[in-house]
């Protein structure tokens, strides 16, 4: 099939030709740049994405199940609608301070595994996109608990950064 990425940006094409899948084009292509990639409802499941640039790329709906995103620059990525199930994130620059990242695990919970304080807690800081630091003035350790649930599920990066910063008592 013809596989033609661009830069939701600026309209560039990133990578084109003859693939099997989007999944394929990124793996033949893995030294490409891919900031800014659509990517909009790739099947990009176990596709090894070890140290890509996907800065402000936009993965709305996109099976990323398995993918391998250790190291992946994810600052500013679309992730409404993708999924997220087995893939490997631990690693991947700024993971943990994505709130696209954090609102998209949280919203593939069942609702019920929170608590009402806790969701007022979760709504702020997705829909201000609250830093380390804010969190920690605003909620304290009220806010651990949404962590650790997000850390039972595969997911403990959250978990350990908000520890350190109230334990060290850094501004992040």
């Amino acid at each position: 099939m013809k596989i033609e990425i661009r830069n939701s940006f600026t309209g560039k094409i990133i990578i084109a030709g003859e693939y099997a899948s989007f999944k394929y084009a990124l793996i033949k292509n893995q030294d490409k740049d891919l900031r800014g990639a659509y990517l909009h409802g790739a099947n990009l499941s176990g596709a090894n994405l070890t140290g890509a640039n996907l800065h402000g790329a936009y993965l709305s709906g996109a099976n990323l199940t398995g993918a391998d995103l250790r190291v992946a620059n994810l600052t500013g990525v679309d992730l409404r609608g993708a999924n997220l199930t087995g893939a490997y994130l631990s690693g991947a620059e700024n993971y943990v301070n994505s709130r696209a990242v954090l609102a998209e695990l949280i919203r593939r919970l069942d609702s019920k595994v929170f608590t009402r304080k806790e969701w007022a807690i979760i709504g702020m800081i997705i829909i201000h996109s609250l830093c380390w630091d804010t969190i920690k003035k605003r909620f304290g350790k009220s806010a651990l608990p949404i962590f650790h649930v997000l850390a039972k599920q595969g997911f403990d990066e959250f978990e350990k950064k908000y520890s350190e910063v109230i334990k060290n008592g850094q501004n992040i």
